[in-house]
C-alpha cells in the first residue's frame, strides 16, 4: 500500500486522507512507546501505514481527531481510534490473527506485568541521563541497579527471552527502553555495560537484535545520538536521518 511520507506532520498541516479499511499507525521515529507497537504490527505481518508527528508542535487535528493526550502511539481504523502504547498492543494482539504475543496463563501474564510496572520505575531516571547527554548523572545508582534487576530476573527465568523460548509481549513491551542503555556508556564510563556483571541483560539484547521485526523497527544508534544532542540544544528536527 502507498505510504504517506515518513516526515513529521506539524501544526497547522491538514489531516492526511485515510482510505476506507487502512489500519494506520501514529508514531515517532525516535519515540521507545511508538516502537512497541512498530515492533508488534512488524513480527505480526500487519499490513499498514504510518503517520509520524511532531511531538513538540503538534497538527491540530491529532488532538482533536485521534487522541487528547497528545502521545505516540496511536492506532486508527476507520472509526476505531485506540491510543497508549501498552493497550494499543493488548488490542493488536487480542484482535489479529497469528502468533499471540500475550501470556494466555492470568498469573504469568500478572507476573509479566508486575514486574514490567517495577523496571517503568527506572525509566524516568533513565531518561534523564539518557536525554541530558550524561550531563545529568545523579540518577546513575538507580539505573545500574534497575538493570541489575533486570539481569536477576533473567538469570531467574533462565530463558534467552523474559517470555520463554520464544519473544512475548513482555520482551516487546520492555526492549525499546531497556536497548537505549546500551549506549549509556557513551556518556560516561560509569554506565557502559559490564559482560561480568550483565552477562544475562547484554545476552538478551543480541538475542532481540536477532528478531526480524525489531531489527528492521530500530532507530540507528546514531539517529537516536543525533536526537539527543537536539533536545540539549533544544532544536529537535524530527526528519533527521530522512533523505526525502
Amino acid at each position: 500500500m502507498p505510504q504517506p511520507t515518513q516526515k513529521a506532520f506539524t501544526t497547522g498541516s491538514e489531516f492526511p486522507p485515510l482510505d476506507q479499511g487502512v489500519l494506520r499507525l501514529y508514531s515517532m521515529r525516535m519515540c521507545p512507546y511508538a516502537q512497541r507497537t512498530r515492533i508488534l504490527l512488524r513480527h505480526k505481518n500487519i499490513e499498514h501505514e504510518t503517520v509520524n508527528i511532531n511531538l513538540k508542535e503538534k497538527p491540530e487535528w491529532y488532538l482533536e481527531k485521534i487522541t487528547p493526550l497528545g502521545k505516540v502511539p496511536a492506532i486508527q481504523k476507520d472509526d476505531l481510534i485506540v491510543y497508549d502504547s501498552s493497550i494499543v498492543n493488548d488490542y493488536i494482539d487480542a484482535t489479529y490473527p497469528g502468533e499471540k504475543l500475550t501470556p494466555q496463563d492470568p498469573l504469568q501474564l500478572a507476573k509479566d506485568r508486575m514486574f514490567l510496572e517495577q523496571m517503568t520505575q527506572v525509566v524516568g531516571p533513565f531518561y534523564k541521563i539518557f536525554l541530558s547527554g550524561g550531563q545529568s548523572m545523579e540518577a546513575a545508582p538507580m539505573v545500574l541497579s534497575g538493570l541489575d534487576v533486570a539481569e536477576k530476573e533473567l538469570k531467574t527465568r533462565n530463558t534467552p527471552f523474559f517470555c520463554g523460548t520464544k519473544m512475548g509481549m513482555l520482551d516487546v513491551l520492555l526492549f525499546p527502553h531497556l536497548e537505549r542503555a546500551s549506549l549509556l556508556g557513551k556518556f560516561s564510563p560509569v554506565l557502559a555495560l559490564n559482560q561480568d556483571r550483565f552477562p544475562h541483560f547484554l545476552a538478551w539484547i543480541e538475542t532481540m537484535m536477532n528478531v526480524p521485526a525489531v531489527r528492521e523497527t530500530a532507530t540507528p544508534a546514531e539517529v537516536l545520538l543525533k536526537y539527543i544532542q537536539m533536545i540539549k540544544e533544544k532544536n529537535v528536527n524530527y526528519d533527521e536521518g530522512l533523505e526525502e
